[in-house]
C-alpha cells in the first residue's frame, strides 16, 4: 500500500460530477488541458440551453437620434433559438419580452467567449456619465421593450440619445436580454461594435 502511495502520490482524481455538470440549464464541458502549462486549470466551454441572437449585422456608424436600423436598410431583428440553433417558434419562451440595450464595445472583445453570465452582461451595460440627470438610465431611446412573435421581433422605433463617446472604448454594443426572469436561463445576443456620433446641425 505504501509503495501504491508513492507511486500514484502525484495524481489528482477528478469526480464525475466535475468532468459534466448541469446547472439551471447551463452545461460545463471540460476541454483538453493545455499541454505547454501543466499547473493551467482544466479549460471549461460552457453554453445554455436557449440564447438571444441579433440575426442580421448592425450598422459600423450611427448617428444620434436617428432610428436605428440594420447595415442593409432593414429593421434590425433578433430572435430566440435553442442549442441546436434552432429557432424557438412556440411554449412560453417564443413570445416573451426583450429589452435592447447598449453595451461597452470592449464586452467579449473581438467574440472570444461562447459564455458570459448575467452578471457580466449587466455589468457591462452603458449608461450616461455621472452627474447626468437621473431619468437618463439608459443611452438609448424609443420602444427599446420588444415582444416576440413566434420567437422573433424587430427594432422598429429605437434610437441613441447618447454618442458613443461615454463608452470605455469609444464604441458601444448592442445587447438584447429577457426583460423578465424566467425559469429558464437565456444567454444574453450582442451585436457587432459600433461608434455613435453626433448628427450635427446642416
Amino acid at each position: 500500500m505504501h509503495l501504491m502511495q508513492e507511486h500514484f502520490g502525484s495524481l489528482t482524481v477528478i469526480p464525475k460530477e466535475v468532468v459534466q455538470t448541469r446547472w439551471k440549464n447551463a452545461f460545463i464541458e471540460p476541454l483538453e488541458p493545455d499541454d505547454s502549462d501543466e499547473e493551467r486549470p482544466l479549460k471549461r466551454k460552457l453554453h445554455n440551453k436557449y440564447r438571444l441572437l441579433f440575426v442580421n449585422k448592425v450598422c459600423k456608424a450611427y448617428y444620434t437620434w436617428d432610428q436605428i436600423k440594420a447595415d442593409d436598410g432593414s429593421l434590425v431583428m433578433v430572435a430566440l433559438y435553442d442549442e441546436n440553433n434552432i429557432k424557438i417558434t412556440s411554449g412560453p419562451l417564443s413570445s416573451a419580452s426583450v429589452e435592447v440595450v447598449a453595451l461597452h464595445g470592449d464586452f467579449n472583445f473581438n467574440a472570444s467567449q461562447d459564455y458570459w453570465t448575467s452578471e457580466e452582461f449587466n455589468d457591462s451595460i452603458a449608461c450616461p456619465a455621472p452627474g447626468e440627470e437621473a431619468s437618463s438610465v439608459s443611452v438609448l431611446g424609443g420602444d427599446r421593450i420588444l415582444v416576440l412573435a413566434d420567437g422573433e421581433a424587430c427594432l422598429s422605433d429605437a434610437f441613441f440619445k447618447r454618442t458613443s463617446i461615454c463608452a470605455r472604448t469609444g464604441m458601444f454594443k448592442m445587447g438584447v436580454m429577457l426583460a423578465n426572469a424566467q425559469d429558464e436561463r437565456v444567454q444574453e445576443g450582442i451585436s457587432e461594435p459600433f461608434r455613435d456620433l453626433i448628427r450635427m446641425p446642416q
